[in-house]
């Protein structure tokens, strides 16, 4: 039995034109240069390195398993940190800007001299207010108000000398270089405690009143 079909004629120059719009079942298509009008190379991709120079702004939480460099400066509205932070690279000074409202204060390691200063800036002009020795040392070029104990093992000095000195049993006050002057609000009354008692001290002031009943005074009527 004859079976009628029915088709389409079309010429090779035409075939080949349809064809080119379609690909073969088993055939892979060639790259497309852009994707949505963009070339391959304004994309970021995660398995090269890249440089972008657009900004970006992320909105959810960004983690990284691998270090920050930056270049150049940053900002953060705060920051926690869960074991230390870093200044410097060591091979210069390296500070710390504390800028509060009108109020602003510098940390400073300077290179090779061995101390941490902490500064007040006023304008652009840090002024030093404490620094500390590698030795432990305290400096400050100000008045230094204590409201608990002062504990000085090797004693206390005053302009450059000796004011205080402890030793073995006993306490020195001031040395052989200066004199030393004792000023009280009433030299009558100054006085010593030791583990007996209180004791009066005897000076040009009081020692008439604290030898009279003592003693008898020549040329006066007792």
């Amino acid at each position: 039995r004859c079976v009628k079909r029915q088709g389409y004629a079309i010429s090779p120059y035409e075939l080949n034109k349809t064809l080119a719009n379609f690909m073969p079942l088993k055939a892979t298509a060639v790259n497309s240069d852009k994707l949505g009008g963009q070339i391959a190379s304004n994309y970021m991709r995660n398995d090269i390195d890249q440089t972008v120079n657009g900004n970006i702004t992320l909105t959810k939480t960004l983690t990284l398993n691998g270090a920050l460099t930056s270049t150049s400066t940053g900002k953060f509205a705060s920051m926690t940190l869960d074991t230390s932070l870093v200044v410097g690279n060591g091979n210069g000074d390296a500070s710390i800007n504390i800028a509060g409202k009108t109020n602003n204060w510098k940390a400073t390691a300077a290179s090779g001299n061995g101390k941490l200063w902490l500064s007040y800036v006023t304008g652009t002009t840090p002024v030093d207010a404490l620094g500390l020795s590698s030795t432990g040392d305290v400096e400050t070029p100000g008045a230094l108000t204590v409201g608990g104990l002062v504990s000085a093992s090797k004693g206390l000095a005053a302009g450059g000398q000796s004011a205080v000195t402890p030793e073995t049993g006993k306490l020195t006050f001031g040395n052989t270089g200066s004199q030393s002057i004792i000023k009280t609000s009433e030299a009558n009354s100054l006085s010593v405690t030791d583990t007996s008692g209180t004791y009066i001290v005897l000076n040009k002031k009081n020692y008439i009143s604290q030898l009279n009943n003592d003693f008898l005074r020549k040329n006066v009527d007792d």
